[in-house]
């Protein structure tokens, strides 16, 4: 399990444990569209990101801190067209940056351009159209001028130049490697008139006479393991055949290989030089340099096409081949084996990437394991724990959370239930987050909404289809009942009193009662058709005998009901709320029972249950809620809010303040629970991106909440405030 504490250290509240299934652990909301990534490690010993984050700019990011670092490095006016990162005993990485000398065109012409002197411009436009081309005109179509790229080094701690700038090319340069020697690094590049160049950086000498041969598309340059233990310079012909020289005298090594059919879209070399992987559209081929064969059978993707590979960082220190393909998945596969070890969620559920989007993949260590970043134009750039990858397959798609619950059991802690939009649901074990269980219950249907309780020592749940209520035992997996809810209309709710007596469903505008004590003859009975949609339900423990079970209707009106007889009690008045409205039950510190309401503006509202009045100051969190839940923690009245943002925000109602905020999902939070565990209360959220996250209370103790108002006071010293305001 990923440490995701370690990924997030900003955030105020604790992690217990997660449920990700292949989804991006965060995303960098604030870094635009960009078509180049490095990795590299800074003086300090931090793994940092280097991001070309718009034309002539790159931007440096921290993955420990999950923040940008300084200000980040200009060439003004320039595109950048690659990075590399080059290791050095005196200067430590060094960055290098392959600029052209002239902007990308925005727009392509068919015909030169004429100057502003009238004549016509020495550049042409060399077209190569692919329809069936991953990447579209972005890889095809070039711009040839009389003006040449630009190779920069800088300093990765300063951002200052740390050799001069390398210009003397033939061409546009397209691809840039590095090749590691015993005496120093050295800088080989591929230029776009079919030529392969070694450099010496520091001397700005060109290592022998240039490779010619490769085509006008050259998709890579890099550095290969011979047998002796040394290093090649590589590049990759436009047909996949790596030609190799020795990367001093330039000279070229007899041998070469890789040579396959079809066109080369990506290449990746493993960073120990160990093996290159070539992806064409539909097959990614692994090859051993040493041996010049290929290790095991290629990778073939028939139903999509490959748009990146490239090498990532495993948890055991090795590596293995990432393919992105067309339809947005990002795949890992074993380089030695040819298994596929897992995959992320593909774009059709909002986190992958479109056609022609996929941009760049890498990967890198942080403190909470290796991690995986791919960039993309319309959303920017998404980040991974490849231990998040790892194992989810696409046999195993959970999909959306659409439902989740606590689950008491008879002896020991209670577990958690997720369900997924597709039918699946899984039972978790809330000390670890270990999957315990899978249970398949709907048929193959999403379930939307489940409950759970305890029933004469056994623990019960009650699942709801859009058409279906079905109640099971948690232990045994039987289906005890089933009974049709008789309407597709709305979203069907369902809701165990705490006594493990009754099930409540509301669908649509009607709530109806399934008595457990009646074994002979289980039905649903009607208990009222309200006169507006039922959006949430709750229940109020009275005292006495069992309890009132409140259900707010789409016009704010609380409706209550007596949960012995069933009787209607007096509806409590509109608290004048937008919806959706969310409906929850707690307890206040001095005891007292309360209704909490929530608006879609997240205005918290702390009603008296029996009379609808205000216990509290209502307050407005400004956080636009889609769902929310409440719970006494150390006699305190926390309410967390799920936001449609993917934002949980914790409030202390009666402190009337907030106590974190945390950008936890990466698509709107659809469902919360609360688990009431011996050692601490946790509050669950699960998103539509697929995640789970189990979170501990940002509220201190009441001893250290005592101390603080104290200190605020005057009588003692202050205590510093633990929670975030934003």
């Amino acid at each position: 399990m990923p440490n995701l504490a370690a990924l997030h250290p900003e955030w105020t509240v604790k992690i217990r444990f997660t449920l990700w299934h292949g989804i991006p652990s965060h995303a960098l909301r604030d870094i635009s569209a960009m078509a180049c990534i490095a990795a590299f490690r800074d003086r300090d010993g931090r793994h940092l990101l280097a991001l070309e984050t718009d034309a002539g700019t790159i931007r440096i990011w921290d993955p420990a801190a999950r923040s940008l670092v300084g200000d980040g490095i200009r060439v003004s006016g320039e595109w950048i067209r690659s990075l590399a990162v080059m290791p050095t005993r005196e200067r430590g990485d060094v960055l290098v940056v392959n600029v052209d000398t002239r902007p990308y065109p925005q727009q392509s012409e068919s015909m030169p351009d004429e100057d502003a002197s009238g004549e016509e411009s020495s550049d042409t436009y060399d077209e190569r159209e692919d329809d069936d081309s991953p990447f579209g005109d972005y890889r095809t179509n070039r711009w040839r001028s009389d003006k040449r790229s630009v190779i920069y080094f800088f300093h990765t701690d300063t951002g200052e130049p740390a050799y001069r700038a390398l210009q003397e090319f033939s061409d546009l340069v397209w691809e840039i490697g590095v090749v590691p020697t015993p005496q120093m690094p050295v800088l080989i590049t591929g230029g776009v008139d079919g030529r392969s160049q070694i450099w010496d950086p520091d001397s700005q000498r060109e290592l022998g006479p240039p490779l010619k041969g490769h085509g006008s598309l050259m998709p890579g340059v890099g550095a290969v393991l011979l047998e002796d233990g040394t290093y090649a310079a590589a590049s990759v012909r436009e047909d996949g055949e790596v030609l190799l020289r020795d990367p001093l005298s330039g000279e070229k090594i007899a041998r070469s290989f890789g040579r396959q059919t079809g066109r080369v879209v990506s290449v990746a070399f493993a960073p120990d030089g160990s093996w290159i992987a070539i992806g064409g559209e539909r097959m990614v081929r692994i090859w051993d340099p040493r041996a010049g064969r290929p290790m095991g059978d290629p990778l073939r993707f028939v139903e999509r096409s490959v748009c990146v590979v490239a090498p990532v960082h495993l948890p055991d220190e090795g590596f293995a081949v990432a393919v992105g393909l067309i339809d947005g998945r990002i795949q890992i596969w074993s380089a030695d084996s040819g298994v596929m070890l897992g995959e992320t969620e593909a774009s059709n559920d909002g986190f992958g990437f479109d056609t022609r989007e996929v941009q760049a993949i890498c990967s890198l260590s942080s403190p909470g394991g290796p991690i995986v970043v791919a960039s993309s134009k319309k959303r920017g750039v998404c980040v991974w724990s490849t231990a998040n990858i790892l194992g989810n397959l696409q046999q195993d798609r959970r999909s959306a959370v659409t439902a989740i619950a606590a689950v008491p059991v008879e002896a020991g802690e209670p577990l958690l239930a997720c369900a997924y939009s597709s039918g699946l649901l899984e039972l978790v074990d809330t000390a670890t987050g270990a999957i315990v269980d899978d249970l398949d219950v709907s048929r193959g249907k999403a379930i939307l909404s489940l409950t759970a309780g305890i029933r004469d020592g056994r623990s019960l749940m009650a699942v709801a289809t859009d058409d279906e209520m079905s109640l099971l035992d948690t232990a045994t997996h039987d289906v005890i009942t089933r009974h049709a809810l008789g309407s597709r209309i709305g979203h069907p709710q369902v809701m165990l009193t705490p006594d493990g007596n009754y099930v409540l469903a509301a669908v649509h505008t009607s709530l109806g009662v399934l008595d457990l004590g009646k074994e002979d003859r289980r039905e649903v009975t009607l208990v009222s058709d309200l006169p507006y949609v039922i959006e949430a339900m709750a229940y109020v423990p009275t005292g006495g005998e069992g309890g009132v079970v409140a259900a707010i209707v789409a016009d704010g009106t609380i409706h209550r009901f007596n949960s012995v007889t069933w009787d209607a009690l007096k509806p409590l008045p509109s608290p004048r709320i937008d919806g959706p409205r969310v409906l929850c039950a707690s307890t206040l510190t001095d005891g007292r029972h309360a209704l909490i309401t929530v608006d879609v503006e997240g205005t918290i509202r702390v009603l008296d249950p029996s009379t609808g009045t205000l216990l509290q100051r209502p307050y407005r969190s400004g956080c636009r809620t889609r769902t929310a839940t409440a719970h006494s923690h150390d006699k305190r009245l926390l309410v967390a809010l799920g936001g449609f943002d993917g934002t949980m925000l914790f409030v202390d109602v009666e402190r009337g303040r907030e106590a974190a905020r945390v950008e936890g999902h990466l698509d709107s939070v659809a469902n919360m629970t609360v688990l009431a565990r011996t050692d601490t209360s946790l509050v669950v959220s699960g998103s539509a991106d697929g995640s789970v996250l189990a979170w501990e209370s940002p509220l201190r103790p009441r001893e250290a909440f005592a101390e603080a108002i104290v200190a605020a006071s005057g009588l003692g010293p202050a205590e510093p405030d633990s929670g975030v305001r934003c």
